[in-house]
């Protein structure tokens, strides 16, 4: 069991229980970590629980809590600033995702209380939790739902907060790259004391952070990075045909590096005609084009087109900063009253891809032989070999890069009761929450106002209130008065402020997201067994969560160039909708010690755990979990669970409107491909259920008392997710109905008389599967060097952490199952190994993260890709930290330091990498050594 026993040296919690300190060794202080509501020494508990101390979230200095928790082995795939990639629409946020099942199967708590969801998907950003009191994290890698409720697929995060800290402490810190960017800070400050004699206590915190993130120019180069230039990407082998199947020697698939888009550059690329594969100068005469050596669609190696790498951030800049205070007072004797709020702000704003039109003109626009901006060469050309115009596409110098903004503002705040009644412990409160989050998309491309200016004229004599020459819109010579303002996207001549203003705008995407509960619970050891106490807890939980989100008004506009009703923005044209769930729980927990220090049972204890749910939605559902916990003789005991959790469908999977598209499929009723409407993602209502996982956990801690210090863990684990909620899409739901499935042939709507598909639905469902297994392992080792032969002073702490993942499958209805594990994504194996020295004022620690060899696509053979391209190599990460303490004026200081990635090891070039830095950026650093330091104070 990751868990149990948390030193100031160690860091992290080792994984064990608590036992006597060795004859002449450091004091050990247990920590009560259960996974449970039945309290006790969670050392003892059959679910694997990982303990990350103050002590070890301060050695990193991270800039956020997050940073932390994503070096555990056991949380993969998470989206960080470092992750959000070419589509930054997360910026600035932190989700973790526990096993890699995704981030919304995972439960965030704050002091074991529900967090309020920040994002309309029903995830959690950590960046708004404040962390200035945060005393441990507790991590539950495995099915947790009937001891905290729904979510807790995965596990779950509970950040635990130091009520009752007296005094007053502050921290400063600074840090960059060894590059000189990704410049950031962080500064807290917080109080604790008591009142009326000890009857009350209060603390209180505040914290700001910014990080100033890592962008890039959008044409050019790298200079620092120059590893993130160059597209390295996947492509179907064309040399693969029926005369000439795949072979080993003739592969399905190849890697093509220095790849570019083909579509558009800089200053605009003719589409078709005979123009094509003309481009235009800065002063908008033409070309030659080099398109480069085509490979699929619109992707060619070399040439002259656009480099997507350039453009996008290496990590995303943002500020948070937060406010928390707790109170407490004994009313009588046995009754306490509590409460406490938070309040925190996040910004994060992401300078990403510029407003390229091919998204929207995959043909291109036309700029017609009288448009006024083409060079006098460039129209005599046209009118000689008859072309009225010309389609061009363009990523423009003239226009502002799109930039997208998140920002949310969470409060909350919970006021409860608790006590002992004759012996039973009972607990009570309300806690409301809000988050209003704001996800805005700057200088986004307007399609109907930017359809009117592209199409440019010199103004005829007669129109009322427009000079004769004068350069305007087409559409204003019958409509003067319609405000078009023409705009030149050819070269790269500068626009005026208003030019830039009609054609672009901001498109806003406002959602606030409520949680309202109550919960009531009562514990007590309720009678002796023969091995101990029987410890039980039961309760009741009633929780109602709404979402509503807001649509701008252009987002509800007609698509002009598909007469859709799907928006007129180039990007982002979310749909508003709004809703609400309603749950209702009750809950019981029991501890049952059979057997102690008989023959062949040290201890033995059973731990059990029931929930039932009804949601007004989705109806009712039963969660449950039976532990056992065995220890044959003195220092080994075995541990196993098993447990049946849910997930229930979020309020967007219930109530989001669908999006609607055209989609080309092949209709396999008629036989033939077709262009059709296609509405997909919708939420799926009343008929979605809830998932269902079931985990399996066992395994073995080991503290012999012939190694004093020595703690080790080892467990391993096997969750599989039925239900899980998903979309088919267009085509799959064709193929399905083909297949004989009735409910999805509701889903593709037909003319009654021609059986021409009118449109398809493809709304969110419970149909996919989801099934992770592995072997967690935690070793630890602190002794005093006195101790050993060396005889030298001082402490020693080792520490080791890995996990292996054995398979991480997902199967979707009419595709075959799909194993992911051993992929850059998701390496078999991750581990962290730290060894801390500590001798009297000062300590410091080595921390090694290491990454196993991987492929670019573990479910390869060598007929599907070469060998050589599939295998990535092992990759390990070196960190050095520092600290030193001192006493000024009756307080004591800490000054500090941390390097991060010493050696900074070029990433691994991963073929297909559309991420802008040419690897799998939640797996290697593309950062390159990083500093921070910085003073904490306590008094």
């Amino acid at each position: 069991m990751c868990c149990g026993v948390a030193t100031a040296a160690m860091g992290y919690a080792v994984a064990a229980q608590a036992q006597a300190p060795a004859a002449g060794g450091p004091a050990v202080e247990a920590v009560v970590v259960t996974g449970s509501r039945v309290i006790r020494d969670g050392t003892q508990a059959p679910s694997p629980v990982t303990v990350m101390s103050l002590e070890t979230l301060q050695a990193a200095a991270p800039v956020s809590i997050s940073d932390a928790l994503t070096d555990l082995p056991q949380i993969r795939g998470s989206t960080t600033t470092q992750t959000n990639g070419i589509n930054p629409d997360n910026a600035g946020a932190n989700y973790l995702n526990v096993r890699a099942l995704g981030a919304n199967r995972a439960l965030v708590l704050l002091d074991g209380k529900r967090v309020v969801t920040t994002a309309a998907t029903g995830t959690v950003d950590m960046n708004t939790i404040p962390q200035a009191l945060i005393e441990r994290v507790e991590t539950i890698t495995g099915g947790a739902s009937a001891a905290y409720g729904s979510n807790a697929v995965a596990g779950v995060l509970n950040l635990i907060i130091d009520k009752r800290f007296t005094g007053m402490k502050a921290e400063v810190q600074v840090g960059q790259t060894a590059l000189h960017d990704d410049v950031n800070y962080k500064g807290s400050v917080a109080f604790g004391g008591g009142f009326l004699d000890g009857r009350g206590h209060v603390v209180v915190s505040a914290e700001y952070a910014r990080s100033e993130g890592i962008e890039r120019d959008l044409f050019a180069p790298d200079t620092k990075r120059p590893f993130t230039n160059n597209a390295t990407v996947f492509f179907p082998n064309p040399a693969v045909t029926a005369a000439n199947p795949a072979s080993a020697s003739n592969p399905r698939n190849i890697i093509i590096s220095n790849v570019r888009f083909t579509r558009a550059n800089q200053f605009g690329v003719v589409q078709s005609g005979p123009f094509k594969n003309q481009q235009f100068n800065a002063d908008g005469t033409l070309r030659p084009y080099n398109p480069g050596s085509p490979i699929s669609g619109q992707f060619a190696g070399g040439g002259e087109g656009w480099n997507w790498l350039w453009s996008t951030p290496l990590d995303i800049p943002y500020i948070r900063n937060s406010f928390f205070t707790h109170g407490e007072f004994d009313i009588v004797p046995n009754v306490t009253a509590y409460a406490d709020v938070f309040h925190s702000y996040n910004h994060g704003y992401a300078v990403g891809n510029p407003v390229y039109t091919h998204g929207a003109y995959a043909s291109g626009f036309a700029i017609k032989t009288d448009n006024p901006y083409l060079a006098a060469s460039t129209v005599s050309a046209m009118t000689a070999s008859g072309q009225a115009q010309l389609l061009v596409n363009v990523i423009p110098q003239n226009l502002e890069r799109r930039g997208i903004e998140n920002l949310t503002n969470t409060t909350q705040g919970t006021f409860g009761l608790k006590g002992d009644l004759s012996g039973w412990a009972w607990d009570a409160f309300y806690s409301y929450a809000q988050n209003d989050a704001h996800i805005d998309n700057y200088n986004n491309i307007n399609l109907q106002n930017f359809g009117l200016a592209i199409d440019a004229v010199r103004a005829p004599t007669g129109i009322a209130g427009v000079t004769a020459g004068s350069i305007v819109c087409r559409s204003t010579l019958t409509s003067p008065s319609n405000g078009c303002l023409p705009i030149n996207m050819i070269g790269n001549n500068p626009l005026s402020n208003a030019v830039k203003d009609y054609v672009t705008g901001t498109n806003a995407s406002p959602a606030i997201s409520k949680q309202e509960m109550f919960e009531a619970s009562l514990s007590r050891d309720l009678f002796t067994l023969p091995a101990g106490p029987l410890g039980i807890a039961a309760g009741v939980h009633l929780r109602k969560e709404s979402v509503t989100r807001l649509s701008d008004p252009v987002s509800k506009l007609k698509n002009p160039l598909t007469g859709q009703p799907t928006g007129a923005w180039i990007f982002g044209n979310l749909p508003a909708f709004s809703g609400e769930t309603t749950v209702k729980e009750v809950f019981g927990e029991a501890n049952a010690p059979l057997l102690q220090d008989v023959t062949l049972a040290k201890s033995l204890s059973v731990n059990g755990a029931f929930r039932h749910t009804d949601y007004d939605l989705s109806g009712g559902v039963n969660t449950w979990k039976v532990g056992l916990s065995y220890e044959p003789i003195t220092g080994l005991r075995f541990r196993a669970t098993k447990s049946r959790d849910i997930r229930a469908p979020n309020v967007l999977e219930f109530f989001s409107p669908s999006q609607q598209g055209q989609s080309s499929v092949i209709d396999r009723l008629l036989n033939k491909n077709v262009s059709t409407l296609g509405f997909t993602g919708g939420g799926g209502g009343a008929k979605l259920r809830p998932e269902i996982g079931d985990t399996i956990t066992y395994g073995f801690v080991y503290q012999p008392e012939w190694l004093p210090g020595f703690t080790g863990a080892i467990d391993r684990y096997e969750i599989e997710i039925t239900d899980a909620i998903a979309s088919l899409g267009t085509q799959l739901t064709i193929d399905q109905c083909a297949a004989g499935n009735a409910d999805l042939c509701a889903q593709v709507v037909r003319d009654p008389v021609t059986r021409e598909i009118q449109y398809i639905k493809s709304d969110l469902l419970n149909l996919n599967s989801l099934v992770t297994s592995g072997i967690d392992i935690d070793l630890g080792y602190r002794r005093p060097l006195a101790d050993l032969p060396l005889a030298l002073p001082g402490n020693i702490s080792l520490r080791l952490m890995a996990n292996h993942l054995d398979k991480q499958v997902s199967t979707t209805p009419g595709s075959a199952p799909r194993d992911t594990a051993g992929s850059t994504t998701l390496p078999n194996w991750r581990a962290v190994f730290n060894a801390t020295y500590d001798n009297g004022p000062f300590s410091s620690t080595v921390n090694v993260r290491m990454v196993g060899k991987a492929k670019f696509d573990p479910t390869f053979t060598e007929i599907d890709l070469k060998p050589e391209y599939n295998e990535v190599a092992p990759e390990a990460y070196v960190d050095l930290s520092a600290r030193y303490k001192f006493e000024v004026g009756g307080g004591q200081l800490e000054l500090f330091g941390t390097i991060e990635n010493l050696f900074e090891p070029i990433p691994p070039d991963v073929p297909g990498g559309f991420n802008g830095s040419q690897t799998s950026r939640g797996t290697y650093d593309v950062f390159g050594r990083q500093y921070r330091v910085g003073l904490r104070t306590k008094f």
